[in-house]
């Protein structure tokens, strides 16, 4: 049985004056023009691999840094193993609770010492993305492309991204164009 529209759950008219909303039909005008006049859809496919890249060098950064702490972690408990071990081998079992109190303490300090160095990359990675964002809305708005300015404000930047996202589309960047966004 096919569906009706009657029976959907989802209303064509809600999207539509949602879209309306969001994207006044002035706003919409001048990007249909824009898009039709002065599009250059080899320049904005290039500023969306820049920008792409960028990305996936922070990614690999921070996967790079959460990989070497696992390694360093688990490097760390074979040598408490190990010294453990040495307690029970060297007829040294007296030594065990120091041995383990001491293990314990060190691991604290190596965990903490790991997630301050893993939050203050995260905050590095944030004000980059920040920057890029900036540099993309600067880029586009040089660009002439309706609706871009530089802003932080939330509802602008997501109104940019499906603007983005469209345009780059247009342009022939494969797959769903990406729009840095921070976690604001």
């Amino acid at each position: 049985m096919k569906p009706s529209v009657s029976n959907c759950s989802f209303c064509f008219s809600s999207v539509c004056s949602a879209v309306r909303a969001f994207f006044p039909e002035d706003y919409m005008g001048a990007l249909v023009s824009w898009i039709l006049g002065s599009m250059q859809p080899e320049v904005i496919r290039q500023a969306i691999v820049d920008q792409n890249r960028k990305e996936l060098e922070y990614h690999k950064k921070r996967e790079k840094m959460v990989h070497d702490q696992h390694r360093e972690i688990t490097v760390l408990r074979k040598k408490h193993q190990e010294a453990l071990h040495d307690c029970d081998t060297k007829n040294t079992p007296h030594r065990k609770p120091i041995v383990t109190k001491s293990n314990d303490e060190e691991m604290q300090r190596v965990l903490l010492k790991q997630e301050e160095e893993l939050y203050s990359l995260d905050r590095k990675i944030v004000q980059a993305i920040d920057h890029l964002l900036t540099a993309q809305q600067k880029k586009f708005q040089d660009l002439g492309l309706p609706g871009m300015k530089e802003t932080m404000v939330s509802q602008d930047i997501q109104q940019q991204m499906i603007v983005i996202d469209v345009v780059a589309r247009l342009a022939g960047v494969d797959g769903q164009a990406k729009c840095t966004q921070s976690s604001r």
